[in-house]
């Protein structure tokens, strides 16, 4: 065991105008932390204040690292009420998290391993704060580290400070098949978590929600890990491969609100993002795919308008969107058979192939949750700046391939102009 340290961290509040995005939405009355030293780098609390107010500091909830077995000692200042609070406590024996807040400010405490060292994943440094980092334990192994803050209300919410609502998104008439499209919209204003294909990752999802009630699910579409209740992390150890990934929230209105971003997995080495690994070492070739002698189950299906008829009384719907194999549209056509939820039975280790034809008026999509597949051709939605069409245009048709690691039921439904696929 090594011997523990004494860590002091020098904390201010400082209250200034958060703006959480583009569109202009922002919070008058912003608070949050920051470390004293960081204010002195950019030459004291007025001009601090004076750069997040013309958003040239991205501001976001503090988050600070300790090793276990260390000795933390806080100095928290209020800059406008001039109060003080000094706090000290030894991290436990075990790497964890610990979610602090002052009034409803918030930041974070990261127990990382004994012996790991932490660095900037943008600049090699070693990193004293930030949401974003790169750990480096003393086996020699390294992992990608992202903290996400999350606050939800009926009204909105944001990700550390950051709020990109699709409603604002599909103002004047814009086409919901490009919602999360960079190439439409920019990206969005909630963090981008940049990555290289086949990075160890572990993502912290810290509720900020003021009734204190356990918060929606997060999820990362096309990529599997192992979620960590007791700690409120998701490791990721699988493989996957280049693309943009969204990551959300499970309850879909809050997609709608804001709660969603983009997981960045470059190709080629960039300047701005460290490697793991050395250049040399990076394998940017992984691949979803099916490998020889993979299980393959074909599907070919149909999305059509009919009326629906739900009980003896006649309950009549005169338009609905279903989904039917396509061997059974020209029964269901003729009255013949009753249309029902499509449900597809992949097992653990199998490949789920899907043709999906639209013959319906608007573009849809087939939106895989809990499986895994490579993003740019196979996400059956328009995420960040993958390049490929993933929505099916009125009249044509497209093929989905998606790979089930566990034994799953697969339903089918119909949401917002889109097909949502869900577990």
């Amino acid at each position: 065991m090594g011997h523990s340290m004494l860590i002091t961290f020098e904390i201010a509040i400082v209250h200034a105008k958060i703006t959480y995005n583009s569109y202009g939405w922002y919070d008058l009355n912003g608070c949050f932390f920051v470390l004293k030293e960081e204010l002195e780098q950019y030459g004291g609390l007025e001009s601090y204040i004076d750069k997040v107010e013309k958003q040239e500091i991205k501001t976001e909830p503090l988050v600070i690292r300790a090793n276990t077995g260390d000795c933390i000692e806080l100095h928290i200042t209020d800059t406008f009420n001039k109060e003080v609070l000094t706090k000290q406590f030894f991290a436990g024996s075990d790497p964890n998290t610990i979610l602090y807040q002052h009034h409803g400010i918030y930041g974070a405490i990261i127990i990382e391993e004994e012996g790991a060292t932490f660095y900037n994943p943008h600049s090699s440094e070693k990193l004293r704060s930030g949401s974003q980092a790169i750990i480096r334990r003393k086996d020699g192994t390294s992992f990608r580290e992202f903290i996400l803050f999350v606050h939800s209300s009926e009204l909105s919410g944001w990700i550390n400070y950051r709020i990109e609502p699709i409603i604002k998104r599909l103002e004047n008439g814009k086409d919901s098949a490009y919602m999360f499209s960079s190439f439409v919209h920019g990206d969005p204003a909630t963090p981008i978590l940049e990555t290289y294909p086949g990075d160890e990752l572990v993502i912290y999802v810290l509720d900020c929600t003021y009734n204190g009630q356990g918060y929606h699910s997060f999820n990362i579409a096309g990529m599997r890990g192992h979620w960590n209740p007791n700690k409120y992390s998701l490791n990721i150890v699988e493989k996957y491969s280049t693309g943009d990934y969204l990551y959300y929230f499970e309850d879909t209105k809050n997609i709608l609100h804001c709660l969603w971003g983009i997981i960045r997995v470059y190709g080629k080495y960039i300047e701005n993002l460290t490697p793991l690994y050395s250049v040399k070492e990076q394998d940017f070739s992984i691949s979803i795919s099916p490998q020889n002698n993979d299980i393959i189950r074909h599907y070919e299906i149909i999305a059509i308008n009919t009326a629906m008829i739900y009980n003896k009384h006649e309950c009549l719907e005169s338009s609905k969107i279903i989904l039917l194999p396509i061997e059974n549209l020209e029964m269901v056509l003729a009255g013949k058979c009753e249309p029902e939820p499509l449900i597809l039975y992949p097992n653990d280790g199998e490949w789920i192939e899907v043709i999906l034809h639209n013959a319906i008026n608007t573009r849809i999509s087939l939106k895989p949750k809990s499986l895994q597949y490579e993003p740019l051709h196979n996400s059956a939605m328009n995420i960040g700046y993958n390049e490929w069409e993933q929505t099916v245009a009125p009249g044509e048709s497209r093929r989905y391939l998606w790979y089930a690691d566990k034994s799953a039921k697969i339903y089918l439904e119909i949401w917002e102009n889109s097909i949502l696929l869900a577990e």
